[in-house]
């Protein structure tokens, strides 16, 4: 089984860059990383062209003209020149922990689509200010500690930690049944 995971991605080089700083950690590495530009930005160019020789995955690059949200048309445009049997799709702020692919690969099943994971709406402030590149790394964000300091918890928020045996218990008591349109 091979996967792809599909960045859709706007104007936001700064994010971007942060979202596969995640996935040069992951503990799967997925088989390829195509980014899906809504818009033709030189700071994604020269963003891809900086992270092609540093990820161990290829790093593809689509790209359309900007005329209007066309966000699904970007997305079929990355999946027909995709190679591999499964695909996950993430948004370019999404901050994937380092066992996002692992993990979804764990539950494909036949017949079956998973819309996965558990985020943290951070302020845009945060995201380009606060958040640095040791603390994806290290999974730091992840820890309870970092999440009480910098975002409002709630029950669901803890489904992201990296205390394993509570996330899984969190999703075993609450389950998620909902199409997420950032992650799936």
């Amino acid at each position: 089984m091979s996967i792809s995971v599909i960045i859709s991605a706007y104007k936001d080089a700064h994010s971007l860059d942060k979202a596969l700083t995640a996935y040069s950690v992951q503990t799967l590495t997925p088989d390829e990383i195509i980014i899906a530009e809504d818009g033709q930005s030189q700071d994604i160019i020269q963003l891809v062209n900086k992270w092609k020789p540093l990820l161990t995955s290829p790093l593809l690059h689509v790209t359309q003209k900007n005329d209007g949200f066309r966000k699904n048309r970007i997305l079929n445009k990355a999946i027909n020149i995709s190679t591999s049997d499964q695909l996950i799709f993430a948004d370019q702020d999404i901050i994937a922990r380092d066992d996002f692919v692992a993990m979804h690969a764990s539950l494909i099943k036949p017949g079956y689509f998973i819309a996965g994971g558990s985020h943290l709406n951070l302020s845009s402030n945060f995201h380009r200010k606060l958040l640095n590149t040791a603390d994806i790394i290290n999974q730091k964000i992840f820890s309870l500690d970092f999440l009480r300091k910098n975002t409002h918890i709630e029950i669901s928020t803890l489904r992201i930690t990296t205390k394993r045996f509570l996330a899984i218990f969190l999703d075993f008591i609450t389950p998620r049944n909902r199409f997420i349109g950032c992650n799936s």
